[in-house]
């Protein structure tokens, strides 16, 4: 922690004190603005490294079987929308091969593999932790998934599923912890890259070496990062704490961890929104980046706090899964297509901005 304050003042320094940047150079206002860009996406993406949309499909896949077991078996139709998440779940995992439409988890990590190279400390130790530590970790969450989970569900045995959950809910936690180490070291590359952009006698053209380097650690952020801008986490951390209820009361100590934790995310959540209100100019991502999106996330979190916190407070799980079902999912879902029409559109500009920069860099030659 000591390291990165002395980092980020070393950086802010440097831009204080420096003469203006040129707009074709690392800092200048073509990088700012696809820097914006990146942060953006970062921001909104469901990323394909960091699995949480895997494990969230543990908890809607245990709650669509538990709606159908309401009557002590799985029918044809109901098999048919389990088979439906748990199709979600493979592309998730594999990606969809058509026109590769979609890339999966794996399909990421074959990328990461060969854009990271082991020219120095930083990019081998990134390198080790995508492509073989955190690969280790969640081929385990997918076996134990695919081989105990979905069996157990098919079965109609909730009870075995909810205890090869548990066991699902330990592995991501471990890879976390790995998540968070890698977006650590990303962002303090990003910084150390900057400090050398703005060093006397350093080629920091936009396109050059340091440039493309910095995209590569932006991109590799976004391919992980816990998304403070997409309710995701929220949403899931809601269901952990339904199921955590029900087995331990709502007196249970994981509970309220869970609940400081459900404070920390809104908190995060709002600091994000404050800054891309006061900073996003970019017409096109503006309105689906400070509106569009945080409509339903703010009536999430009123429904959230007013109605589904008090019904676990009480132990109430019934009713609990009944506002998250009827009240709490919609809005979650009508965030999620705005959040995949916004990551869609910042591409876009992204490729734009770059576009224009080529033909600026073309001009200057």
């Amino acid at each position: 922690m000591k390291s990165g304050l002395i980092l980020f003042c070393l950086l802010v320094n440097t831009y204080a004190t420096a003469k203006p940047i040129p707009k074709l150079q690392v800092g200048g206002s073509y990088y700012q603005r696809i820097v914006q860009v990146k942060d953006v996406i970062a921001d909104v993406l469901p990323p394909p490294v960091y699995i949480v949309e895997s494990y969230l499909m543990s908890f809607l896949i245990l709650n669509q079987a538990e709606k159908a077991m309401s009557d002590k078996k799985i029918d044809a139709n109901e098999m048919q929308s389990i088979d439906h998440l748990i199709e979600q779940l493979r592309e998730l995992k594999e990606g969809i091969s058509e026109n590769a439409e979609v890339e999966g988890y794996f399909s990421r990590v074959k990328i990461w593999n060969a854009d990271l190279d082991d020219s120095d400390e930083t990019l081998k130790k990134l390198k080790e932790l995508m492509t073989k530590t955190n690969v280790a970790s969640v081929t385990e969450f997918y076996k134990i998934f695919e081989t105990r989970f979905i069996p157990a569900i098919k079965q109609g045995d909730i009870a075995l599923a909810e205890k090869y959950q548990t066991e699902l809910h330990e592995i991501f936690s471990r890879h976390c912890k790995i998540v968070d180490e890698i977006v650590g070291i990303a962002k303090k590359r990003i910084a150390e890259l900057e400090l050398q952009a703005n060093k006397e006698g350093v080629d920091a053209k936009v396109k050059g070496p340091l440039y493309n380097n910095i995209m590569l650690m932006k991109d590799l952020i976004a391919d992980t990062l816990p998304p403070p801008s997409f309710i995701i986490e929220p949403y899931l951390l809601a269901w952990e704490m339904i199921y955590e209820t029900g087995r331990s009361g709502a007196k249970g100590t994981n509970l309220k961890t869970m609940l400081e934790k459900s404070s920390r995310l809104k908190e995060a959540y709002l600091a994000r929104h404050d800054y891309w209100v006061k900073n996003l100019k970019i017409k096109i991502l503006r309105q689906a980046m400070v509106e569009d999106s945080y409509s339903p996330a703010e009536n999430f979190y009123k429904i959230y706090e007013k109605d589904f916190i008090p019904a676990l407070e009480k132990s109430d799980v019934a009713l609990a899964k009944k506002i998250m079902n009827e009240r709490l999912t919609p809005l979650y879902e009508k965030h999620r297509q705005v959040v995949d029409k916004l990551v869609l559109a910042a591409d876009k500009q992204g490729i734009e901005i770059e576009s224009e920069m080529a033909l600026q860099l073309a001009k200057n030659r």
